[in-house]
């Protein structure tokens, strides 16, 4: 049995996904008070609350943020995390593909 292999170089783009079943961009905050407490420590940011559930609606983390203010009011610093899904295919061919 004998294999054979095509090797191909060529230069490849790497671009924000916008295909029918790309994943959708989501939005998140984090205290970064807690953060800072929680750092170095195996423990989920969402679950101790130091971080906003991923939302599709940006509106959705803003508001956590309101609401964390409120049982902290001296946590005043907020990182967002913005996570917006990239594609990578073959530079003069849309889905990467040799012809």
């Amino acid at each position: 049995m004998t294999s054979k292999a095509l090797l191909f170089y060529g230069q490849w783009v790497l671009t924000p996904d916008t295909e029918p079943d790309a994943r959708p961009m989501t939005h998140a905050r984090t205290c970064v008070v807690c953060m800072e407490e929680i750092r170095g420590q195996d423990r989920d940011p969402v679950q101790t609350g130091a971080q906003s559930p991923a939302s599709d609606d940006p509106e959705a983390a803003q508001q956590w943020v309101f609401g964390h203010l409120a049982k902290h009011p001296g946590h005043l610093a907020y990182d967002v995390i913005i996570t917006r899904p990239y594609r990578a295919y073959m530079a003069g061919r849309a889905d990467g593909l040799l012809v």
